[in-house]
């Protein structure tokens, strides 16, 4: 057994735990302490998890780790072996909160909820088909044409925690969000076709890990406004001069 100790800032901001293997092979497996053999943290990195070789990462984020306190890594390795164990913070990305949600256009983009935080004005946790919030990150896209736009997020694939997503949709304002509606899985792609918007009209995204899960996956829409060099795209009903 190996022991590694990290501890938090005064923010309790995310610490990203890099493993890469020298000349250590077969499985191995970790667990997190707030003692040097004290009881398991609760909700700990790679509870009950068994890796086959090859490197690996962990984050904290959803641990509910207190600021200003150290913890203790254990590794258990299955052979005798050389490897590496890295440690860095990683800031809370723009998206974490609803005024910095990431706008969604036609071509599909790379996303994850890695090292995002539940903040108080984020919605209440059954308008996203959960029972609590862990690490929400935030999308938003606006229709180009009056009409409906279908949303896909597609290689959903989440690890830890309950090993599963949460997704709530709203219309309005940041400060002022209606929902109209949500749903859940373990993985795959959800496709959603929001109806009956105006041009111009935003809808916010909001794509939370069940228990803390830690989800990548990729986002577009159709219909939607592009964010750079857009084409040029006639509503109908509209007229353009070029």
């Amino acid at each position: 057994m190996n022991w590694f100790r990290f501890c938090t800032d005064a923010n309790a901001s995310c610490i990203e735990l890099n493993l890469t293997p020298g000349t250590l092979t077969g499985s191995y497996s970790y667990g997190l302490y707030a003692t040097c053999g004290g009881g398991l943290v609760a909700g700990q990195v790679g509870a009950n998890n068994c890796i086959s070789g090859g490197a690996s990462t962990w984050r904290t984020t959803g641990l509910n780790l207190a600021p200003n306190t150290c913890y203790y890594l254990a590794i258990w390795t299955k052979n005798q072996g050389t490897f590496q164990l890295c440690s860095k913070k990683i800031p809370a990305p723009a998206n974490d909160e609803c005024n910095g949600a990431t706008q969604i256009t036609s071509a599909p983009s790379p996303a994850n909820n890695y090292c995002y935080t539940p903040n108080v004005n984020d919605p209440a946790p059954s308008t996203f088909c959960a029972l609590s919030d862990e690490n929400s990150s935030w999308f938003v896209f606006t229709a180009q044409c009056a009409g409906s736009v279908t949303l896909n997020i597609t290689n959903i694939n989440c690890t830890g925690g309950a090993g599963g997503f949460q997704i709530g949709f709203y219309t309005g304002s940041c400060n002022n969000l209606r929902n109209i509606g949500c749903n859940s899985g373990t993985g795959g792609t959800v496709t959603t076709t929001v109806t009956n918007l105006t041009a111009g009209q935003t809808v916010y995204i909001l794509v939370d890990g069940n228990a803390g899960s830690q989800c990548s996956f990729n986002v577009s829409a159709t219909n939607t406004t592009p964010a750079i060099s857009p084409p040029v795209t006639v509503c109908r009903g509209q007229s353009v001069t070029l």
